[in-house]
């Protein structure tokens, strides 16, 4: 499954937790989480471009400080798989079908 953190009211979000736990009760198992990279890497480092700026006549004066920008550089990709069905076993009764 694919997803990624998202931001609300400034905090950063990570719906990874709830996904796992409902994909549990569906009967999968969590393995991994991979990270999917959005961006290249140049020289060791995430080439991350900087915002675009556009004159803009009529926008209102910036504060002094900005809040810092969150950019989005990766996806996460959540691995599983099927969980074993439960099997009822006997005392002493042959498991395998040969």
């Amino acid at each position: 499954m694919i997803t990624h953190g998202d931001r609300s009211r400034d905090r950063l979000t990570d719906p990874a937790d709830s996904l796992v736990r409902a994909a549990h009760r569906a009967g999968l198992r969590y393995l991994d989480r991979i990270a999917l990279l959005r961006i290249p890497v140049r020289d060791g480092a995430l080439a991350v471009a900087s915002p675009a700026t556009h004159p803009r006549p009529q926008a209102p004066a910036r504060p002094a400080a900005t809040p810092a920008r969150h950019t989005q550089v990766h996806d996460d990709l959540l691995v599983f798989s099927r969980q074993p069905a439960p099997t009822e076993v006997a005392d002493g009764e042959e498991t395998s079908h040969e």
